[in-house]
């Protein structure tokens, strides 16, 4: 939608401004302006809902992945922390594709955004760039977690 709307103020802008139709002339400047300006609108309003919508999806996923990443952390002293440490590292492996495909969408959305010049805060763009490498060194840590839980499992 971004695409053809911007793409029409552009072509619109291309046209001759002045045109000439058996006797009349018409000055179509102020139009295609209208036109160019209605499609620059429609560009930013479409922007801002990408935006809303890849803010809530990082921010869902940034929280998943911090939530995760404390449950990680948790001590096995006993039995039920234990259990609680392996379903987690459990979960982490279960929602790994989820969690890459959500990840390369939140990109996707992030690069439209810069594409199409959309006022984004920087700070969002930082975390975007982020997000995939904390999902990696949680993956990662995860599997060093369980590894080092072998002598832990032994004891219970």
């Amino acid at each position: 939608a971004v695409v053809s709307t911007q793409s029409t103020g552009e072509q619109v802008g291309n046209q001759p401004m002045v045109k000439e139709v058996d006797f009349i002339r018409l000055h179509l400047g102020p139009l295609a302006e209208s036109v160019q300006e209605n499609a620059n609108a429609w560009v930013t309003s479409l922007g801002k809902l990408l935006n809303i919508s890849a803010r809530e999806n990082m921010e869902s996923l940034k929280a998943k992945i911090d939530g995760l990443g404390n449950d990680l952390g948790r001590s096995p002293d006993t039995l039920e922390d234990l259990k609680f440490v392996l379903k987690t590292i459990s979960n982490i492996q279960d929602i790994t594709l989820d969690v890459e495909t959500r990840s390369r969408d939140i990109r996707e959305r992030y690069r439209t955004l810069r594409m199409y010049e959309i006022s984004v805060p920087e700070k969002e763009f930082e975390i975007c760039d982020c997000i995939e490498d904390e999902w990696i060194n949680l993956f990662q840590q995860s599997r060093r977690v369980n590894q080092s839980l072998v002598s832990v499992k032994k004891k219970f």
